[in-house]
């Protein structure tokens, strides 16, 4: 089925070009030396590079910052719940140091504030906080001769309940309850991974 003036194209037919007024601007040619240089956005790997060698060099110096605070208020460990909550709600840490700073008391000897934590993923989410979360405490107690020091809870010494997080804790608790399941463990060889 062939239509008339129709040539297989959507194009427009030579009458109807006739008809159409010439609303199109002219395209301005651009020479090659005339071609512009694409914008940073183009060469993300570049950018992406550049960004994070400037973030790492910020990021060195400002965890190796400890203020300077001549001041050296006494404060009870009531003071210091009230500056860790203060600590969690400022900075919104994660979830981990939430628990490890909520979860028992602090113990205080003079101007040392040790915190109690349960697990070895505790220790190394508030070793890398140390310095920020001293600094905190500095200010909000009104003291710079804090220092922090972490310790395992010990609940032979405390009554406090002991939270299991890790599937090994778990398995240790239910050996301890009964020893049957750990010769259970030995007979199947079984592991927790």
């Amino acid at each position: 089925m062939k239509i008339e003036g129709f040539d297989g194209k959507f194009q427009v037919t030579g009458e109807e070009r006739e008809k159409q007024p010439e609303t199109t601007t002219p395209v301005k040619k651009i020479l090659p030396e005339e071609k512009t240089k694409p914008s940073a956005s183009f060469k993300l790997k570049e950018a992406f590079a550049a960004s994070s060698q400037d973030y790492n060099g910020k990021k060195d110096v400002v965890a190796e910052q400890r203020i300077k605070l001549d001041a050296r208020d006494t404060f009870d460990a009531g003071q210091v719940e009230k500056a860790y909550d203060d600590y969690i709600r400022v900075h919104k840490p994660e979830t981990t140091v939430v628990v490890a700073l909520k979860a028992h008391k602090p113990v205080i000897r003079g101007e040392e504030i040790c915190i109690e934590i349960d697990n070895q993923l505790q220790q190394e989410r508030l070793e890398a906080l140390k310095i920020n979360l001293q600094n905190a405490l500095m200010r909000s107690l009104n003291n710079g001769f804090i220092s922090l020091s972490l310790k395992f809870f010990d609940d032979k010494n405390n009554k406090e309940e002991k939270k299991l997080i890790t599937a090994q804790d778990k398995l240790e608790h239910f050996v301890q309850q009964n020893p049957v399941v750990g010769k259970m463990c030995e007979m199947f060889g079984l592991q927790i991974e």
